[in-house]
Parts: structure tokens; sequence; C-alpha cells
């Protein structure tokens, strides 16, 4: 069974993403690791990627403030530190630097 996140919350610093477990631990969201599982719920990979965690609807709907769509409207992207982590259809939200093709998405992991 994997843990829960409570919570998401930026840092005021707005440099990053931290999320509230189930065990009461909290640690740095890690943009890289974010996919959809079963029935469109939003997981992420947690305790140095060793385990999932899956977003309780509160936290994905606070994880969701972030969510940024793109000047043409095509692409849903969160921004940190200047960064942009883009969804990706199955593989979760990877960084603007990563040599990837962003113009083949068939389906949005945010429906807003």
């Amino acid at each position: 069974m994997p843990l829960l996140i409570r919570r998401s919350l930026q840092d005021d610093d707005r440099d990053q993403i931290e999320v509230l477990l189930s065990d009461d631990s909290c640690e740095k969201l890690e943009m890289n690791s974010l996919y959809v599982g079963k029935n469109n719920v939003l997981y992420c990979r947690v305790k140095n990627g060793i385990f999932a965690a899956r977003f309780s609807r509160n936290s994905y709907y606070q994880l969701a403030e972030y969510i940024e769509q793109s000047e043409k409207g095509n692409h849903f992207f969160i921004k940190l530190n200047d960064e942009k982590y883009y969804d990706q259809q199955q593989s979760g939200f990877i960084s603007s630097t990563e040599d990837t093709m962003l113009d083949d998405y068939n389906k949005r992991i945010f429906d807003l």
C-alpha cells in the first residue's frame, strides 16, 4: 500500500514544493517523479525514490494551484526556480531542459 500525501505546499522562497506524508514526514517533491496511476490518480516517488505516494484529493488540489498553462494553451507546467516542469502522458512531469519532444500530447494529466 502506497504512502498518502496529505498536504502539498510551496516554501516561502518558491523554490520547491514540499509534501506531508501519512507517516508525518515532510520532504521535497521531486517533480520528475510525478506520474498518473490507475483511475487518473496522481502519484510521486518518495523516500529517495523507493516508495510510491498517492496524492489525496486535498493535496492534489493544493498542487494544482501551482499549475500554469502555456501561452498557446496546449501545455501545462509547474514553474520552480525559473525551471518549467511540463506534464507528460504516462511519465509525469519533465524538466524543460531535458531533451524531449513536448508537442506529442494526447491527453492532459490535469483537467483544469
